[in-house]
């Protein structure tokens, strides 16, 4: 019965962005946040009904819908964001610093947990307790510790999605299979 919508608009040779907090149930306009100057929304999580995580392309914020107000945000100090994992307890997000990538992980709180080189991986996926890390021929497991659980790199194509059903997926191109961690791996 409610609903989201961000709006981009430039004004004064800025970029501005709105979000809209609506309800289907009424008429007028709902309560409203402003982002940050020059920042573009990206996506929007709606996970309860005082708590929605917007991604902006320079920071990630916690919003609450029944008051547009921002109640915790982690700011990506000049990195560019190149995947986001958000989660009502934990969030991940693969940030390119300084030419390199690394994975950065949060608490509910949107403070830092950990942050470790992530190399070559180009996206990430998280559960509610593992961050899986998408690299060229390979699928690496972590912690929301930062600590590595598991590598498995047999892939003879690259990677593109993981997903947690009943069992932990692997799509590679117009393939899906079960993804297996190794037998000395931490289980998650």
């Amino acid at each position: 019965r409610q609903f989201a919508a961000g709006t981009l608009a430039a004004r004064q040779g800025q970029l501005g962005c709105k979000v809209y907090f609506m309800s289907t149930s009424s008429n007028s306009e709902g309560p409203a946040y402003t982002a940050s100057q020059g920042s573009m929304l990206l996506s929007l999580d709606w996970q309860s009904e005082s708590r929605v995580v917007a991604v902006f392309d320079t920071y990630i914020a916690v919003l609450d819908p029944r008051t547009a107000t921002e109640t915790a945000r982690y700011d990506f100090g000049g990195a560019t964001l190149q995947s986001a994992a958000p989660g009502q307890r934990q969030t991940a997000l693969l940030l390119n610093i300084r030419g390199g990538n690394s994975l950065v992980t949060l608490d509910n709180d949107l403070t830092p947990l950990a942050e470790i080189p992530a190399r070559q991986a180009y996206g990430i996926k998280a559960t509610d307790t593992a961050v899986y890390l998408l690299c060229p021929n390979a699928v690496e497991c972590y912690g929301f510790d930062g600590v590595q659980n598991w590598v498995q790199d047999n892939f003879s194509a690259r990677p593109i999605q993981v997903l947690k059903a009943s069992e932990l997926l692997v799509f590679t191109g117009s393939r899906a299979e079960v993804l297996t961690p190794p037998d000395n791996a931490n289980n998650t």
